[in-house]
């Protein structure tokens, strides 16, 4: 005897259904993150690693403290698009939590060191004998607000002339084509604005000392041969081997003079890529003023009789 069972095949559900296997196929839950994402997350940390064992490795910690973020340079990039990734998978795509969440961290400090160390107007943290230290800006609302993004964009439109700009402008419209010039600082920018040849480059101290002398260069370079104008920033004394009581000892036992020609205020820093040491078009520093302990500022260039 033989049992059969009759089912309306119309009163079946699609997974009762023969030959629905599209149906029986288990639902697959959405990943946090896609593939090419996860890619770039690990690609940034892995490079992130890289650069932080390498600058620790290869520069001091003074280097660091006074120009560390320009060595971070080529991570802004990549960091910029892991915080977008971020901030879209914490709103779940959402506008109505991530353009208040870019609106935060793009205008204010919030994302940064620098609002949590806002009560700390030094920016030094004592463990013990060792300390670390964290630029702050010298106002209260600059520790919270981005003040100096809007800057930057303002002064796209505008010039920004420091020391060095007003001493190459003061150079051209007063000396010679081949005026023989000693500067202390910026010896690269005033020689591409100018082209004037510098003196006292090539000091016997320099490693290069011999190498130099046997290219035969010309004698101006080791010393203040023909030299016609003085370019001394009080700021940078002794900065480059030697001090301006030297060059003035130096001419005076050839039997020359010094003619104080022009004084101008001593900028320091100008347009530096460090927002720390960075001066605006109006004068503003966010920071510190880097030159409160230097002595007085003020350029003599002076021209030899």
């Amino acid at each position: 005897m033989s049992v059969t069972a009759a089912t309306d095949v119309d009163s079946l559900t699609d997974v009762d259904k023969p030959g629905n296997i599209t149906a029986r196929a288990p639902k697959l839950v959405p990943r946090l993150f896609e593939t090419n994402e996860l890619s770039l997350l690990l690609s940034t940390f892995v490079t992130l690693l890289g650069y932080v064992l390498a600058t620790a490795i290869t520069q001091s910690s003074d280097s660091l403290w006074l120009g560390g973020i320009r060595y971070a340079s080529p991570m802004l990039l990549l960091l910029a698009m892991v915080a977008a990734i971020l901030i879209v998978k914490a709103s779940r795509e959402k506008v109505a939590i991530w353009l208040p969440l870019l609106l935060i961290l793009g205008l204010t400090k919030l994302g940064q060191l620098t609002p949590w160390m806002a009560w700390n107007a030094s920016g030094v943290v004592w463990f013990g004998k060792y300390s670390v230290a964290a630029h702050v800006p010298s106002k209260v609302a600059d520790r919270f607000f981005g003040a100096g993004l809007l800057m930057f964009v303002r002064d796209l439109w505008r010039e920004n002339p420091g020391s060095v700009g007003r001493t190459c402008k003061f150079l051209r419209e007063n000396a010679q084509p081949g005026d023989v010039v000693i500067v202390n600082s910026a010896m690269e920018s005033v020689y591409f604005y100018t082209l004037l040849p510098q003196a006292m480059a090539v000091l016997s101290s320099y490693p290069i000392y011999q190498t130099a002398r046997q290219l035969a260069l010309p004698e101006y370079v080791f010393g203040i041969d023909h030299v016609r104008w003085i370019v001394w920033r009080p700021a940078w004394e002794g900065w480059p081997g030697y001090s301006i009581s030297d060059v003035v000892q130096q001419i005076v036992d050839r039997g020359g003079r010094i003619t104080p020609v022009m004084e101008m205020e001593e900028t320091v820093f100008e347009n530096r890529e460090d927002i720390h040491f960075h001066r605006f078009s109006d004068g503003t520093y966010l920071f510190p003023f880097p030159g409160t302990d230097f002595p007085p500022r003020a350029h003599r260039p002076g021209r030899l009789a």
